[in-house]
């Protein structure tokens, strides 16, 4: 079987931007200068990337505030998550192929 292959270009006259917010905005913007931000929640957990809301209070994170750390070039992960996506839907794909993998 022959595949083709065709290279993928997405353009959008005009340019684009994206507002991502003031929390993930304070965390990418850390990136860009050289640093990793973090927040230490109430509870004493540092959520890196930080969130909008904590993940298990739903307690809103400021975008300010003495909550807001910076956090070294190592760390541990404790979670994590391996996501599969296809461009071929699942009931298309043969039956064989979708347990492979």
């Amino acid at each position: 079987m022959v595949e083709l292959l065709e290279p993928h270009v997405l353009d959008y006259p005009g340019g684009y931007t994206r507002s991502v917010g003031p929390v993930i905005g304070r965390f990418l913007t850390g990136l860009r200068d050289g640093r990793i931000e973090a927040v230490k929640l109430a509870d004493g957990r540092v959520l890196v990337p930080p969130t909008e809301y904590d993940p298990t209070t739903s307690a809103e994170v400021a975008a300010e505030g003495s909550h807001w750390i910076e956090v070294g070039p190592r760390g541990t992960v404790q979670t994590f998550h391996l996501g599969r996506w296809s461009r071929v839907p699942a009931s298309t794909r043969s039956p064989s192929r979708s347990r492979s993998r």
